[in-house]
């Protein structure tokens, strides 16, 4: 895999993420004063590991390709690793979150 692919892929994913947080934040807009503030407590987790992942990409952005290729593929592949699981995670929870408060309407 090359470097420009794996940093397509990294800001796919990232589009992704954020597109989730995006819909769930919808939701929040709706929720109780005590509900919207526990949704930024867990979404300003999920901001952070986003972040961390989106520094990284920018960072690399600005390399040479020799540079990348010394070291793009395996730290980026661990920091995706690392943070993807988190970031799941955590719209994960979000999301359950708004479900159990809603009771499960508007579920499939």
């Amino acid at each position: 895999m090359s470097e420009n692919s794996i940093l397509s892929k990294l800001a796919d994913r990232l589009k992704e993420w954020d597109g989730e947080l995006d819909q769930l934040r919808k939701k929040a807009e709706s929720a109780t004063a005590e509900n919207k503030q526990k949704f930024e407590q867990m979404a300003e987790e999920v901001r952070q590991q986003t972040a961390a992942v989106r520094a990284k990409v920018e960072e690399y952005r600005h390399k040479s390709a020799d540079e990348i290729k010394a070291e793009v593929q395996t730290e980026l592949d661990e920091l995706l690793k690392k943070t993807s699981g988190r970031i799941s995670e955590g719209l994960t929870k979000l999301s359950r979150f708004f479900e159990e408060r809603s009771g499960g309407s508007g579920s499939a």
